[in-house]
């Protein structure tokens, strides 16, 4: 037994020096593949799939079953043939993925074999088949091209608009899964600077839900005890009640959830900052979002948007950053065409960027201090229910706080950080 990609020089080689009887079976047939073939045999049949769907989208061209008939090779059409197979009359036998096409030859990723001698049950399906196969005439081949001929341009444009629409699925597919490493290497950036940072016992927690009567809808949370005194070395932090501190998921997201002392709730991955927290441009404020959305508005590794809001509420441009805990790494500022908000004046807009790539470093010190500083909303229950950033309802998860520079932010530990026992 033989293994080859390509069956076709196999064959030829084959049969060089051993003229035989040849049964050739290829449901697509296009080029000279199969010409040459039988043209090595003593005597040759080809059998194949004619019909009007197979010439009119070119999986067999007209010219290379013409050329058969023409050099008086019997043709048979053998409607639902699949089988790729050359049977050499007690001599060998091929099998395979690949038909006699040109891009069977080239193209295609194929595997065929050739086995040595021809077996009671190979001559048994051969004549099966063949009792269901007809013999090919050069006017039934005339009528199945001519209907062909009137299909084949709208088979060409559907296989363009096939070919390009899988184009851009291909692309698109990349792209998510460039991003999805690129969210990855963020997430791991992320841990592993939490990992570095002193860091207090942890505690575990679960989630749980209730029916809130007030506000009339289902309530997740993450319960435990004590969830407001934290000691770090030899230092207790106090966190306070319904204020909100920056927290670091197990997969490396942020957001700001919503503490007490035995039930956290809400997290809020979207900041509203009041005018004058920015040095140096008093009437700005910011809107800082660390949603995966807001982060793929732009291609990069982010995981912070910051949107730069002049005195009359209109957008100046947005600010793409990526924070490990550690480092606020600023990304140029830009004008997004689509964001959807009413935008200030061009001019002020780009004079906006330009101040910002030339104070980055203060601008990214004022950023870090608002996302790492608690705060407190007028509204309490805002932002996304506890399990959707910590996990579903009745899972168990294992938090610590972690010392910052100048402040603390809660982690959820992945399940290998855990300490045992």
């Amino acid at each position: 037994m033989k293994f080859t990609s390509n069956i076709v020089p196999l064959i030829k080689e084959q049969l060089q020096n051993d003229k035989v009887d040849l049964k050739i079976f290829s449901p697509y047939l296009t080029g000279s593949a199969a010409l040459e073939i039988a043209q090595l045999g003593k005597s040759a049949k080809v059998y194949t799939v004619v019909n009007v769907q197979v010439l009119a989208s070119g999986a067999s061209s007209y010219s290379a079953i013409k050329a058969l008939l023409k050099k008086k090779i019997p043709v048979y059409y053998l409607p639902n043939l699949h089988a790729k197979m050359v049977v050499a009359k007690d001599r060998f036998v091929t099998l395979g993925s690949q038909n006699f096409t040109e891009r069977g030859a080239s193209a295609n990723f194929e595997t065929n074999v050739r086995v040595r001698g021809v077996s009671k049950g190979v001559e048994a399906l051969v004549a099966k088949m063949e009792r269901k196969a007809t013999l090919l005439t050069s006017g039934f081949l005339e009528s199945v091209n001519n209907a062909a001929k009137a299909l084949a341009g709208k088979y060409d444009a559907l296989r363009k608009q096939a070919e390009e629409l899988d184009r851009d699925l291909i692309a698109a597919e990349k792209s998510r899964a460039s991003a999805q490493r690129g969210e990855r290497a963020i997430d791991a950036e992320v841990r592993s600077e939490l990992a570095k940072r002193p860091q207090s016992n942890p505690r575990k927690c679960s989630i749980v839900s209730r029916f809130d009567e007030k506000y009339a809808r289902l309530q997740h949370s993450l319960k435990g005890e004590e969830l407001l005194t934290w000691p770090i070395g030899k230092k207790t932090h106090d966190l306070k009640p319904q204020h909100r501190y920056l927290c670091i998921s197990g997969a490396g997201k942020l957001g700001w959830v919503r503490v007490n002392k035995t039930v956290y709730s809400f997290i809020e991955n979207r900041i509203g900052v009041d005018k004058g927290q920015i040095k140096g441009q008093a009437q700005w404020g910011v809107a800082i979002d660390a949603s995966d959305k807001a982060c793929k508005a732009r291609k990069g590794d982010y995981n912070l948007r910051v949107a730069v809001i002049d005195r009359e509420d209109k957008e100046l441009c947005h600010v793409f950053m990526r924070y490990n805990t550690e480092d606020l790494d600023v990304y140029p500022a830009v004008m997004l065409r689509n964001s959807g908000k009413p935008k200030a004046p061009a001019d002020e807009r780009r004079k906006a960027v330009e101040w910002i790539d030339a104070n980055t470093e203060s601008f990214a010190r004022d950023i870090k201090r608002l996302i790492t500083t608690p705060f407190k909303f007028e509204e309490n229950l805002t932002g996304e229910r506890a399990d959707k950033f910590f996990g579903a309802e009745g899972t168990s998860h294992t938090l610590c706080l972690v010392k910052l520079r100048s402040n603390v932010a809660l982690r959820v530990l992945e399940p290998e950080e855990v300490p045992a026992g």
